[in-house]
């Protein structure tokens, strides 16, 4: 839609150049480089114009009066379900908040880190036995979905509970996913649960929120690689426009890597100072005291899939770290080789026997000094 004083700017990033190379009959020897200057896109654009006289008067009342628009916001989670596991516990990935709708898939770990000859959205059943959802202690739904790990024989069970949780069973109307796709064998396994009372998502009314601890189980057969658990978020929230140049809303960016990189990059200021985004287990291990520097940090070591970002600044004998969730460090189940860096940034300990001293909760955006023995 064409509306006065908006602008739009798009950004692609390039995969890898053997994702393409993988299908030629004789690739070359040299190695391949892309360069995006080389890369042109064709976009196409429907441009559609408001009758002047309905935009003016959508300004005139919002200068009277707050605008609201209902949007589903989401979030996701990712989780490791190690080699050889045969089962895996998922405590309050929501930070005490129950959305309305919880889906989960699994897939392998290259997979999910992009390896060019395995496809991302291959969600498997990988020997699921049983998967299900506490919440505040209690099952919910209040039966467990069982499955055969060998086999697809109670496959219409799990199917027929991830209709149920989307909305098709009173809507009367499917989905992308068929009963074809779902199951042992099949690449889009997804497991749903409802959080909703009378499990009518899209009904014209907003849902209470309800805030509560959620805890997911899931048991399998022995894994033969290491695979990720994703867990998505639906909870409902509305947009308010006080005003023509005043809004409220809540954007969530999922990151790479690489996204992070070329983000830090791109601030003239910043760029000054900042290292990389990294693994928690591959900070360098001499930390720099003199300079400034900028550290974005992952929860998990690299040969994990990746699980939430700590920023980290040090300046001479001060360190600062800001964590949106606001936990302590060493709730975090692999975050070790972050604590130990910390530890002989400080010259002193700072964490023993796996409890912050001094501290408090060390997290959230936590500041404190360095100083010799």
């Amino acid at each position: 839609m064409d509306r006065p004083q908006n602008s739009f700017e798009l950004e692609f990033y390039l995969n890898p150049a053997a994702l393409f190379m993988n299908g030629e009959a004789n690739p070359p020897s040299e190695e391949v480089r892309v360069n995006p200057e080389d890369i042109k896109l064709t976009f196409f654009l429907c441009l559609v114009s408001l009758n002047p006289a309905v935009y003016m008067s959508m300004m005139s009342m919002m200068t009277k009066t707050p605008t609201k628009y209902p949007m589903i916001r989401t979030e996701m989670r990712q989780f490791p379900l190690d080699n050889g596991a045969t089962s895996k516990e998922i405590n309050n990935p929501f930070n005490g908040k129950v959305p309305q709708r919880v889906i989960i898939g699994i897939l392998k770990t290259t997979a999910f880190n992009g390896q060019y000859n395995e496809d991302p959205l291959a969600f498997g059943k990988f020997g699921v036995e049983y998967i299900k959802q506490i919440v505040n202690g209690e099952e919910y739904p209040y039966e467990t979905l069982e499955l055969n790990t060998a086999n697809g024989q109670k496959d219409l069970v799990g199917y027929h509970r991830f209709l149920d949780a989307t909305g098709c069973l009173y809507r009367n109307a499917g989905n992308m996913v068929r009963f074809k796709d779902w199951g042992h064998g099949k690449n889009c396994t997804l497991f749903a649960f409802s959080n909703v009372a009378n499990g009518r998502h899209d009904d014209p009314v907003l849902l209470p929120k309800n805030e509560g601890f959620i805890n997911i189980h899931i048991k399998c057969a022995g894994q033969a690689s290491q695979k990720t658990v994703i867990v998505y978020a639906e909870y409902e929230g509305i947009m308010e426009i006080d005003g023509i140049k005043g809004a409220t809303t809540m954007e969530f960016v999922w990151l790479t890597t690489n996204q992070l990189n070329a983000l830090a990059d791109s601030d003239p200021e910043l760029r000054k100072y900042f290292v990389s985004a990294l693994a928690c287990d591959e900070l360098p291990e001499s930390p720099e005291r003199v300079k400034p520097r900028a550290y974005i940090v992952n929860t998990h070591p690299a040969d994990k899939p990746g699980e939430h970002w700590i920023a980290v600044w040090t300046e001479h004998d001060s360190c600062e770290i800001l964590d949106s969730y606001g936990l302590d460090l060493t709730t975090y189940e692999f975050l070790t080789p972050f604590i130990v860096w910390l530890n002989r940034w400080s010259y002193v300990p700072l964490i023993a026997g796996g409890k912050a001293l001094g501290l408090g909760a060390l997290g959230g955006a936590a500041s404190f000094g360095a100083k010799k023995a």
